[in-house]
């Protein structure tokens, strides 16, 4: 019989600190599993393992717990008796019953990712279900966000390869560019995938009515949340999820109400190409922007506040990403935090100040990109007035694992919350808040969550980087392949960027992956199932190493990567296994 200790921390503010947390427990040897139940408690239930005794070394859960974070052990104590496997939370508070004025099983907030997703799922445990939108059905992926970008990423690339063709003997012949017709299209895209994707699955959707309309909570008589309609009419439900999803933070700076600055949306539908553009703001999406409107003729210069590109993920990828735009041709300026913005020859100006010298410089250009950073769309939704606490930036809706808040009728999913804001992670927080709201189960897990950068080459990550790993006290190796060892680059000449494998000595299972290349998107999911694979079946490295992959795939690197490990690829053939 494995012995259940209870564990109190301080410091968690989220479900990820949750994810944090049990991380860190299971590095312990002597530990057989750890369940944060509820990160608001500041609990952690750990098993240990049959061999490990009764209990924990308080000196070495502290050094796991709190090395490298802002959690603080604050008790440990022996659970008596044999405890239960904690099971998924259950919403216990039942909320009005329905009734003639009150047959509404959920409100939903918002008709992107999130909103949709939570929709469809409360319809299906055979809800009604009432969705408002305050604007253009679809939020923010089909609208202004994945949708429209990647078809300009893909239409910059493919201008880009007229004049740029790798292969000698094979050059083509660049054209023109029609900015109004390549604009119109994506246009025409965004309305035929809102229409299929969205409006039509909504009219065929039983048990879900549309209503549009701004929304804002208020509380009824008997003091129950109920929403109130920009139209007047006042929805009662038995549940409510905000799903509103963020839109884009323009700095507020002397003159940058007047300028007329683009944000990632504006950008995406400008209906003159400019010769110049200054990208401000060095995240994904600055990235891939910058690099796009680079490729499609826009003289560029990228101004980032921090030393590198993406300077949030692993260092070697932030380093790889600013040499590359380097490479190309686009200038990136570090270091620099814009003062102002200023009308000048008819130009618009900034004013940049660099952080190590406090010197101050003036660039011009006919658009300036700010990029650099998205806010919840939550201000106008009245929050207080029905309980529903914020995180303490005061930008984003707090919610544990099960996307409740702290209301139990009211739950948030996607990107007005404060989960990472990835569109497949709103539309499946969306979904396991329904779940969670009706059928008492569904957890949103975040220990194996990839993100993708659409640059060329791809840059792609899932799980720790060396940085975080070294911080947590984790023993880890790391293999770095460069593309210039995989088959499949070496063909196609696209021998920039590499594979980064981090893996934990301890069991020798993968924790973390960092891609660069030309296909990195589709190469990370395979890495994030072996580090899954890893953590619920002890799948390993070495098995990874020892899987047949098919030859002359770029997938093939990750088991070339797996080898680096423990030997040098350089003196392998081809596809030697």
């Amino acid at each position: 019989m494995n012995h259940k200790i209870e564990i109190t921390v301080e410091g968690m503010t989220c479900g990820m600190c949750a994810t944090h947390v049990e991380t860190a427990l299971n590095s312990l040897s002597e530990v057989a599993n750890v369940r944060v139940p509820d990160w608001k408690q500041g609990t952690a239930i750990v098993s240990l393992e049959a061999s490990g005794g009764e209990t924990l070394d308080e000196s070495r859960v502290r050094t796991a717990i709190e090395s490298g974070n802002n959690y603080k052990l604050t008790g440990i104590r022996a659970i008596a008796g044999e405890t239960p496997e904690l099971k998924s939370g259950t919403n216990t508070d039942p909320g009005p019953e329905p009734g003639p004025d009150t047959d509404i099983d959920l409100v939903v907030i918002g008709t992107g990712g999130a909103g949709m997703a939570g929709a469809l799922e409360a319809a299906r445990l055979g809800k009604k279900v009432i969705i408002v939108e305050r604007g253009t059905t679809g939020g923010t992926c089909v609208n202004v966000g994945c949708v429209p970008s990647k078809a300009i990423i893909k239409a910059a690339n493919y201008f880009h390869l007229a004049e740029h063709s790798p292969f000698a003997g094979v050059q083509l012949v660049r054209q023109s560019l029609d900015w109004e017709q390549l604009v119109a299209a994506r246009e025409e895209l965004v309305a035929e995938l809102r229409g299929e994707k969205y409006e039509k699955v909504l009219q065929a959707s039983e048990g879900i009515t549309f209503k549009q309309g701004a929304a804002r909570f208020v509380r009824t008589k008997s003091g129950y949340p109920a929403v109130e309609l920009s139209t007047g009419e006042t929805l009662l439900a038995r549940r409510y999820l905000i799903a509103t999803g963020a839109h884009p933070h323009i700095p507020d700076l002397p003159g940058a109400d007047t300028v007329g600055l683009l944000d990632s949306t504006s950008a995406l539908f400008l209906k003159q190409k400019p010769e110049s553009m200054i990208v401000i703001g060095g995240g994904f999406i600055a990235v891939e922007l910058a690099q796009s409107f680079s490729r499609l003729g826009v003289r560029i210069e990228s101004i980032e506040a921090r030393s590198t590109l993406l300077s949030a993920w692993d260092l070697d990828v932030s380093v790889e990403v600013t040499r590359l735009f380097r490479a190309e041709g686009i200038p990136v300026t570090e270091n620099s935090l814009p003062v102002s913005f200023f009308q000048e020859n008819g130009q618009k100006g900034v004013e940049v100040r660099d952080r190590d010298t406090g010197a101050v410089r003036r660039l011009f250009a006919d658009e300036i990109l700010i990029a650099t950073g998205r806010r919840a769309n939550i201000h106008e939704l009245n929050l207080s007035a029905v309980g529903v606490n914020l995180d303490p930036t005061g930008e984003q809706i707090q919610v544990d694992e099960f996307m409740q808040t702290s209301h139990p009728a009211i739950y948030a999913a996607g990107d007005c919350t404060t989960l990472p804001k990835l569109v497949y992670l709103a539309a499946k927080s969306g979904k396991a808040a329904a779940s969670h709201a009706f059928a008492g189960t569904a957890v949103v897990d975040l220990s194996v969550v990839p993100e993708v950068v659409f640059a060329d080459p791809q840059i792609a990550r899932v799980g720790l980087t060396e940085v975080e790993a070294r911080e947590r006290g984790l023993e880890i190796i790391v293999s770095k392949l460069s593309m210039a060892h995989v088959p499949k680059a070496i063909v196609s000449y696209k021998k920039d960027g590499f594979i980064k494998l981090i893996a934990e000595t301890k069991n020798n299972t993968l924790i973390g992956a960092h891609i660069v290349s030309e296909n990195a998107g589709e190469l990370i999911q395979t890495a994030a199932m072996a580090i899954a694979f890893g953590k619920r079946y002890g799948f390993t490295v070495n098995d990874f190493r020892d899987m047949l992959f098919p030859y002359l795939t770029e997938v093939e690197g990750l088991k070339l990567a797996s080898q680096t490990f423990t030997m040098d690829v350089a003196r392998l053939s081809c596809c030697a296994g």
